[in-house]
């Protein structure tokens, strides 16, 4: 009967238990009453929930002041932190190689032969372009436009926080504070210090491509208009033009960050469909946003795709190598390093956990809308960790670089912290004194904790990066014996370029004629690049050889150097080359040890021959040093029998392209095999053939002078206006579908 009874006065109920109970007294009676009476904490607690009212009250009616004294006071910090930079200039560490000068960039850029490796005829990367156009903007000063690029990636970064928080939470405070939480994190810092370029683009212009995400998902419902055919009703068009015009800024966005890092196009998809998908977990209409975000994306990726091409379809090959892709690091960062987004130099110990404290509160007192996004927030959170921390546990053995991966992370915690502050300003502040103003106050005590180590990081005036560089190192190296390369070789975050990874993690590279080139950033797709040294070093590592430079020695590998750290300085304790690396070269019987600058080992191939060399038919050894074609390398052809390679005369350099022979002789030109290179001598085009089976040779008359160029550079030029016709036309149509207003003719009466 009771239950009965029961039953039917719920039945008669209207207002929840839940909502009941928020009004209710919380805790022990006995216990708030000897506080109450004692100590008076609910008045000095409600003092202080009236003094935060205040603030905040005067906060929202001097938004303006306020944002202006953020940003200006940030800007501050910027501009101190960056000072020894900005009068230095950026030194040539990991991906920041100089760019030579405005003309070295357009004949990289528009070049049908790439020099990256041992050569290939690959697409130029775009993003040669941009540098181009903005040492162009900057009046042909290209360190300036440089300096200008790295330094301004945490600034642009943090104002794309503040436009993608101020979109999800709709108040100034909140996405100020978001914007705090994104500059302060070790991740730019991190890649700044480390040399990763790729990363630092991706790093600025990810909030910006995640804000116009979220203002097709947070603002889909509101699709009026000015421009509605009729009052209150949707105009179909203006959605339409509204989605694609979405689409074009996106594909736009995602093309200027993909040429610097391609990754883009595959991780901004994979991270808007966790996110979106994320919502299921707090309400309905997630599976919807799911959709929209993960077609929103997709769209934009196809776009930024087509507007990279053909340099995009590279990358695209299933025999690529993966090192185009960035794939070239390993992920061996303990995950305490990864939660606290410390993966390299810049960091503060346990005061990294204060930010994850921080971003839990908007779990802990966010509800509705608040909360659904709050979770979708930390779900981008677990992907930056679980992409950066995973791979190295389940064997990988090369992956991306981690403070790429960490952006994520770093973008999905100042978003759950400026939504944590937007619960607090909105809801918090007006209830009554409970456990969530608790989680406040200690909320707001560990965001503020977490950005003192930025302002410490300050008094460097660097961030991090090293003041000196390899390429000042080897300013020594010149090019009067002919043109060159050195093989670097070691772990891949110390390499001063964009390496390709041999089975077991060992990076490797080549620059040419010393440490500065910019061809060695941007590694090429094709393989073919680097497989003859991929087989020498296997070679060489399997203890099969004890004559390293004699296999280096076509290539042009004059040095080959083994850095213990990204800069020159002096190594920790222990520091080593990977596995038996060092000991290997030291028992190479054709490579002299150098001294050098401390944390290198330098080496010089006593088989050396320059890039451009030539092989007569008749060679007397003595008197000179051994040559690895004297020995065991000699030129496949019918016609020529074995022959050693001697390099030109030292008054007559051959860095131009051109060589003086005086006999019956053989040219060896140490580029990727290609048809399409082609050798000339007294107006005659030279026989051509393959040499090594890789390199190319030619045969030349006595007494001839020779010249050797590339062919296919008549192909690059349609390839040049197909890209400037489809950025003009993305460029065009993203102008033609934005948003116009419908003039509205004035009533009889005066009024609109």
């Amino acid at each position: 009967a009771l239950r009965s009874e029961r039953r039917a006065t719920q039945a008669l109920r209207r207002i929840p238990d839940r909502d009941v109970r928020y009004f209710q007294s919380h805790g022990s009676a006995r216990v708030t009453a000897f506080l109450s009476k004692r100590i008076d904490a609910e008045a000095r607690a409600r003092a202080l929930a009236e003094t935060s009212h205040h603030l905040a009250e005067t906060a929202r009616g001097e938004r303006h002041r306020l944002t202006a004294a953020v940003f200006s006071a940030l800007g501050v910090l910027l501009l101190f932190g960056s000072r020894d930079i900005v009068f230095g200039g950026v030194p040539v560490v990991g991906s920041l190689a100089g760019w030579g000068s405005l003309g070295d960039l357009v004949a990289e850029a528009t070049s049908g032969w790439r020099y990256w490796g041992l050569g290939s005829p690959s697409p130029s990367p775009p993003v040669l372009w941009f540098f181009t156009a903005l040492s162009t903007a900057g009046l042909g000063a290209v360190g300036l436009a440089q300096t200008g690029l790295v330094l301004a990636a945490m600034p642009v970064g943090a104002a794309g926080a503040y436009l993608a928080a101020r979109r999800l939470v709709g108040a100034t405070g909140p996405a100020l504070v978001a914007m705090v939480v994104y500059v302060t994190v070790p991740v730019p810092r991190n890649a700044l210090s480390e040399g990763r370029l790729g990363p630092l683009v991706f790093y600025a212009l990810a909030p910006f491509m995640l804000d116009i995400l979220l203002r097709s998902l947070v603002a889909r419902d509101a699709v009026r208009t000015d421009e509605d055919a009729t009052e209150g009703n949707v105009d179909e068009r203006s959605q339409a033009w509204r989605s694609r015009r979405e689409v074009l800024s996106l594909g736009l966005l995602m093309a200027i960050c993909g040429a610097a890092f391609p990754l883009t196009l595959v991780l901004l998809p994979a991270a808007a469909l966790v996110m979106m998908l994320a919502g299921l977990l707090s309400g309905t209409g997630g599976m919807r946003d799911a959709r929209s975000g993960l077609s929103l994306s997709c769209k934009a990726a196809v776009v930024a795709f087509v507007l990279l091409a053909p340099w995009s379809l590279t990358m695209a090959w299933p025999w690529a190598d993966t090192a185009a892709i960035g794939l070239a690091y390993q992920s061996t960062e303990h995950i305490s390093s990864v939660l606290r987004l410390e993966t390299g130099p810049a960091g503060a110990g346990w005061i990294g956990w204060a930010l994850i404290g921080a971003a839990g509160f908007s779990l802990i007192a966010g509800t509705g809308d608040r909360l659904r996004w709050a979770i979708r927030s930390w779900a981008l959170v677990i992907v930056g960790w679980a992409l950066t921390a995973v791979p190295g546990r389940a064997g990988v053995e090369t992956w991306f670089a981690p403070e790429a991966l960490l952006v994520l992370a770093a973008l999905g915690l100042s978003l759950a912290i400026s939504i944590g502050a937007a619960v607090f300003l909105d809801e918090v502040r007006d209830a009554h004194l409970g456990r969530r103003h608790v989680a406040s106050l200690i909320a707001a005590a560990a965001f503020f904790m977490s950005c003192l180590p930025f302002v410490g990081a300050t008094i460097d005036g660097r961030w991090e990066l090293p003041s000196r560089d390899w390429a000042g190192a080897f300013s020594w190296m010149d090019t009067r014996d002919g043109d060159f390369r050195v093989l670097w070789m070691g772990d891949p975050d110390f390499l001063p370029l964009d390496p390709s990874v041999l089975d077991g993690g060992l990076g490797f590279g080549f620059t040419r004629n010393g440490a500065r080139d910019f061809a060695a950033l941007w590694p090429s797709a094709a393989r073919s690049a680097t497989s003859p040294v991929r087989d020498a070093l296997d070679v060489v590592l399997d203890g099969r050889t004890d004559r390293l430079g004699h296999l280096l020695a076509p290539m042009g590998v004059r040095y080959v150097a083994v850095p213990l750290l990204s800069s020159p300085g002096t190594p920790p304790p222990g520091a080593s080359p990977p596995g038996r690396l060092g000991e290997i070269l030291a028992g190479q019987i054709d490579l002299a040890g150098l001294a050098t600058q401390p944390g290198l080992l330098l080496y010089e191939n006593l088989s050396w021959a320059p890039v451009k060399v030539t092989l007569p038919p008749s060679f007397s050894a003595e008197g000179r040093r051994p040559s690895a074609l004297t020995a065991e390398l000699a030129v496949p052809a019918p016609d020529a029998s074995a022959a050693p390679a001697t390099p030109a005369p030292a008054d007559n350099p051959t860095p131009t392209g051109q060589t003086g022979q005086t006999g019956p002789s053989t040219l060896l030109w140490a580029q990727t095999y290609d048809g399409r290179w082609q050798a000339r001598a007294d107006g005659r085009v030279l026989d051509h053939r393959k040499a090594f089976g890789w390199s190319n040779a030619y045969e030349q008359p006595t007494g001839a002078v020779s010249s050797v160029r590339y062919l296919g550079q008549v192909f690059v030029y349609p390839l040049l206006a197909f890209q400037i016709a489809v950025w003009f036309l993305a460029v065009r149509a993203w102008l033609l579908y934005r948003p116009r207003r419908r003039m509205v003719a004035p009533s009889e009466d005066g009024t609109e």
